[in-house]
């Protein structure tokens, strides 16, 4: 054996002995709670996400009657349908929180479960040829994880050309003003004639995404569903 191999050898059976014995010395934790938890999430957690569900505005999935709400008649909705995990609050709230603030980059692969469950229960039946998201690295890894769960291409077609404001701090009127001029479609071919999914963690006015959704169809893309982990509540 070189001595290259020998090494690299070395230090794989150290990572191995070191994450044994993170786990006898620091046992799994619930990453909301903080309790001990062999499960991804404890089993109290997970029984506090309020998931949506019932009659949905056929359009932009707000809870109701089952009929098209207010907001979306008066609105110019470049998307076909959006559709929701679960509302933005307790166990969602705070799992989003240690990913994208604390960069707890393991749960990626938990959030892309829940919106493939969302995706299931929504859009199954639906043809998409592409999965796409906000161009930022923590949206990347979910579309990335999404991508080998659904079997969908990530398009990661979608670049950030311009500043926009925080939109939590901003009015409805001025939400839906804030995202234009700051992305662009990079490469428009790729979406012509094709059924988009965007995905994104959380749906508040949904300006974003819709801003997004309007570029896409700019590019030629058919139809474009959205998909989120959790509508603002």
């Amino acid at each position: 054996m070189s001595r290259t191999r020998k090494n690299k050898y070395l230090v794989d059976i150290r990572n191995h002995l070191l994450e044994a014995l993170k786990d006898v010395l620091i046992p799994p934790a619930c990453p909301v709670c903080r309790k001990p938890s062999s499960a991804p999430v404890c089993t109290q957690c997970m029984q506090a996400i309020e998931v949506v569900g019932g009659k949905l505005c056929p359009r932009c999935g707000t809870s109701g009657q089952g009929e098209t709400c207010t907001n979306c008649r008066s609105s110019e909705l470049y998307y076909y349908q959006a559709r929701h995990f679960a509302y933005y609050a307790k166990t969602i709230k705070v799992l989003v929180l240690r990913y994208k603030k604390q960069g707890m980059h393991t749960l990626a692969g938990l959030l892309a479960r829940f919106l493939e469950i969302c995706y299931n229960s929504h859009y199954s039946a639906a043809p998409i040829h592409y999965l796409d998201g906000l161009p930022s690295v923590p949206m990347a890894r979910i579309c990335r994880c999404l991508e080998s769960n659904l079997k969908i291409p990530y398009a990661n077609n979608f670049k950030k050309i311009g500043p926009a404001a925080k939109q939590k701090f901003l009015s409805a009127q001025d939400r839906r003003l804030n995202p234009q001029g700051a992305y662009k479609v990079a490469r428009s071919l790729k979406f012509a004639g094709k059924n988009l999914l965007l995905v994104d963690d959380i749906f508040t006015t949904g300006s974003t995404l819709n801003c997004l959704a309007r570029l896409a169809k700019r590019a030629g893309a058919d139809k474009v569903y959205l998909l989120t982990l959790a509508r603002g509540v």
